[in-house]
């Protein structure tokens, strides 16, 4: 798997949780979940038979960046979202 993949998969998990953050507004505690199961999974060791899994790991990894972008980008974006209507 070359840089590139890793980091067009990063990048739009990225931009996903930014264009979600931007056009959704949900209660706060959604957001507050969100950056608590981003930091169990990043916290938890690899399940032994994902041990050295190039795709396990990006996909873990681009979730955790949506999780945590998504989660601590409402502290940013609160005032920021688009209104309905």
């Amino acid at each position: 798997m070359t840089q590139t993949v890793v980091f067009a998969a990063y990048a739009a998990s990225l931009v996903l949780a930014l264009w979600l953050l931007y056009r959704s507004h949900v209660r706060w505690y959604w957001h507050v979940l969100a950056v608590v199961v981003a930091l169990v999974i990043g916290l938890i060791p690899t399940p032994e038979p994902f041990v050295g899994n190039r795709l396990f790991d990006l996909i873990v990894g681009s979730l955790f960046v949506f999780l945590m972008t998504w989660g601590l980008g409402e502290i940013f974006m609160h005032g920021c979202h688009r209104r309905s209507g």
